[in-house]
C-alpha cells in the first residue's frame, strides 16, 4: 500500500506535468509549395472545424467552416513580391462569406455565391513568408472549403 506522502508526491508531479508547456508541440500551418501550385484545406491548419469525408472533393475530404472562430491557415515563401491568383473551391453551400486574414491582419471578406464551385481573388504578396488564414468572423456565414490553387 502506498504511504500519504508518497501519494501526495505522486499527486505534486502529475499536477506539474499538466501545467507545463511542451515546447515545439503547437501545430504550425504548412508552407504552400508555389511548384505543386495547390494545398488541400484538410492539409492547412484546420482549428475549431471538421474535416468531411465526401466523394467529390479535391482530395475526397474538406474543410467545414461553420462553428464560431473556426479557421484554416497556410503558409507561404516567396521569392519575388507580386500579384497572384488565388482560386479557392469550395462546395456544399448556399453561399457564405469569410474573412480573409493576411499576416495576422484582416484584409477582406470574400463571399462565396452558392453555385460550389471556385472564387478567384487577386493577392498581393511580399517577398518572403507570410501566412493566408479564412476565418469565420462575426457577420460571416458558413462555407464548405475544398482546395487552393496560387499562381
Amino acid at each position: 500500500m502506498m504511504s500519504h506522502s508518497c501519494r501526495k508526491i505522486i499527486a505534486a508531479v502529475l499536477a506539474s506535468a499538466v501545467l507545463l508547456p511542451f515546447a515545439g508541440c503547437e501545430k504550425k500551418a504548412p508552407v504552400f509549395d508555389m511548384e505543386k501550385g495547390y494545398i488541400e484545406a484538410e492539409d492547412c491548419l484546420v482549428k475549431h472545424s471538421n474535416t468531411l469525408n465526401a466523394f467529390g472533393f479535391s482530395g475526397e475530404k474538406a474543410v467545414d467552416l461553420s462553428e464560431s472562430d473556426s479557421s484554416l491557415s497556410f503558409n507561404y515563401n516567396i521569392t519575388s513580391p507580386s500579384h497572384y491568383e488565388l482560386d479557392i473551391d469550395y462546395g456544399f453551400s448556399a453561399g457564405g462569406t469569410v474573412s480573409r486574414v493576411v499576416n495576422g491582419a484582416f484584409y477582406k471578406k470574400i463571399t462565396f455565391p452558392g453555385n460550389g464551385s471556385h472564387v478567384t481573388e487577386i493577392v498581393t504578396l511580399k517577398e518572403g513568408a507570410g501566412e493566408i488564414s479564412f476565418k469565420l468572423q462575426t457577420g460571416d456565414s458558413a462555407v464548405v472549403l475544398d482546395k487552393f490553387s496560387l499562381r
